[in-house]
């Protein structure tokens, strides 16, 4: 794709209508050092009770951070080999367990409103009959970046659904990415790729988009819906989009915030995501506690935070605790590799919590996807993955061509009145 120089005055017109991030403390905190290498044998006996003492309560989002915090100071005291003040805080934060209350729902904060501004367009062999731009808006961490898709040939006046695009990785939006997206686009949708805050524009093979980096820190997902929330309700104000139909599409690193982003707003009219991590952190961090499955390879940079603050950050981020305030229809889709993994049962979860808000929600695997398989959108796995949850969104929000509205014959002229 070549871009070109600024765009002209006219198209500007007429498309405006007149877990801690990466840059989190990577220092291990203090009695956690080795902790990776360690196994459920090597357990004392009064720091198991506690794990097993904290797990209901910390999966049901109560508030743990006093018996969080007798465990760390349990893990100083064992580690510098004092074994009776470690026992007697591990056996200290099991009683504290006894009056805890529920963690605070989480208060999202208003979110700037702003439009869509292009800045440049975007051409090649894959975007034919498609006009294709680079936008820009702001969010609440600044600046940020996304591509912008329509059918080139547009009915006056017509309004297309909109569809969005949250993309895979931590490094843009790849080429195989973009012609899908010019596909979709062709089928009859508005299409808004955005990027998330830290991340830039494109991948690195696409040089000629390097220039446009997302302002902000990466890696929390809640943070990271903001982004999402934000571009949707910006294109939702385009004068070539409609305001009641709009799907919302995430794979791999885009699925959480693009269903936190349907917790955040009523905009979605569904929303499809596949290959989802971390959908419960609370179950996820409990899980490394117990020295079971390595599912969080931040967690012990996480854990830096003070516990009240880890509780907090893990209420924003859960889509499990927050899956009730989802209104519209959902497809959750995971790969076959995570049967009988953390993975499935976070799925599990999030789907039997949208069922008992009575919220339309489906749980489907895709036969011979391994866990991981939205990394290579190349492959015929991760191609098999698109196509599902694009089929989903066309039962919901059809893509609208516009050639229907263009053939339709306007009303008849009133007949001509000649008088008695």
């Amino acid at each position: 794709m070549r871009p070109v120089r600024q765009t002209g005055l006219v198209l500007c017109l007429w498309l405006t209508g007149g877990v801690a991030g990466a840059a989190a403390d990577s220092t291990v905190r203090a009695g956690l050092e080795g902790f990776d290498w360690q196994s459920p044998e090597t357990v004392h006996s009064s720091e198991r009770a506690l794990i097993e003492a904290i797990r209901a309560p910390l999966l049901g989002g109560r508030d743990c951070a006093a018996a969080l915090q007798f465990w760390f100071d349990g893990r100083i005291a064992d580690s510098k080999g004092d074994k009776s003040a470690a026992t007697a805080a591990w056996d200290a934060g099991r009683n504290a367990l006894a009056a805890t209350g529920a963690l605070l729902v989480p208060v999202w904060p208003e979110l700037p409103t702003d439009r869509l501004r292009p800045l440049h367009s975007v051409s090649g062999t894959d975007l034919y009959l498609v006009s294709g731009f680079v936008v820009a808006w702001r969010s609440d961490a600044g600046q940020q970046y996304g591509l912008l898709m329509v059918p080139r040939t547009i009915p006056k006046g017509h309004r297309f659904p909109l569809l969005v695009y949250v993309h895979r990785g931590r490094d843009g939006i790849g080429s195989s990415e973009i012609s899908w997206l010019a596909e979709q686009s062709r089928r009859g949708y508005a299409v808004v790729a955005p990027a998330l805050r830290g991340q830039g524009l494109a991948a690195k093979t696409i040089p000629e988009l390097e220039q446009y980096r997302c302002e902000g820190a990466p890696g929390d997902p809640a943070d990271e819906s903001s982004d999402v929330v934000t571009a949707m309700a910006a294109a939702r104000d385009l004068p070539i989009a409609r305001a009641d139909a709009c799907a919302v599409l995430g794979l791999g690193h885009g699925a959480v915030p693009a269903l936190l982003a349907a917790v955040r707003s009523r905009i979605p009219t569904c929303v499809a995501v596949a290959d989802a991590g971390r959908l419960d952190p609370f179950r996820r961090y409990w899980t490394r506690m117990a020295r079971g499955e390595r599912c969080w390879p931040e967690w012990a940079a996480f854990c830096n935070r003070d516990p009240s603050e880890q509780l907090a950050a893990m209420a924003r981020q859960s889509v499990v605790l927050q899956a009730e305030a989802i209104r519209c229809p959902v497809l959750l889709l995971m790969a076959d590799g995570v049967a009988g993994t953390l993975a499935e049962e976070e799925h599990r979860d999030v789907a039997g919590r949208l069922a008992k808000a009575g919220c339309r929600a489906r749980l489907e695997s895709l036969p011979g996807a391994p866990a991981g398989s939205s990394d290579d959108v190349d492959s015929e796995v991760c191609q098999k993955t698109l196509r599902q949850l694009s089929r989903f969104a066309y039962g919901l929000v059809p893509p609208d061509d516009g050639r229907d509205a263009s053939l339709t014959p306007g009303p008849p002229p009133p007949e001509a009145n000649h008088g008695p």
